[in-house]
C-alpha cells in the first residue's frame, strides 16, 4: 500500500470495486490489516492517494467514489464515519504537520 506504481493503483482499484460497486468493507479491511503492522504509516499513503486523485489519471476513481459516497439514492455517512474512526488516530493535526 506504500508503493507508488501503476499496476498497484490498478490493483487497488480492481480490489474496491466489484460488479463497478464500490466495496466499503474491503477498504475497511484494508485499513485495518495495514493498521496491524506497527510499522505502517498512513500519512504518506495519503498523500499519495490525494495526488493520484487530483491527477488527470484519477479522475475515473474521483468519479467512481462520487457514486459510491450516493449509491442507492442515500449518502453513505455511516461508512465514511466508520473509515474516519479507523484513520482519525493517524491523521491528527500535529502529526499532518509534521509531515507537511
Amino acid at each position: 500500500m506504500s508503493a507508488d506504481t501503476a499496476s498497484l493503483r490498478r490493483r487497488l482499484i480492481e480490489v474496491l470495486f466489484k460488479n463497478d460497486r464500490f466495496q466499503w468493507q474491503r477498504l475497511e479491511n484494508l485499513l485495518l490489516i495495514a493498521r496491524s503492522d506497527q510499522s505502517f504509516d498512513i500519512i504518506p499513503t495519503a498523500g499519495m492517494g490525494i495526488q493520484f486523485l487530483m491527477s488527470e489519471e484519477g479522475q475515473y476513481l474521483r468519479n467512481q467514489i462520487l457514486l459510491a459516497l450516493t449509491e442507492d439514492n442515500r449518502l453513505h455517512t455511516e461508512e465514511v464515519q466508520r473509515l474516519w474512526t479507523l484513520v482519525k488516530e493517524d491523521l491528527q493535526q500535529n502529526k499532518l504537520i509534521g509531515a507537511a
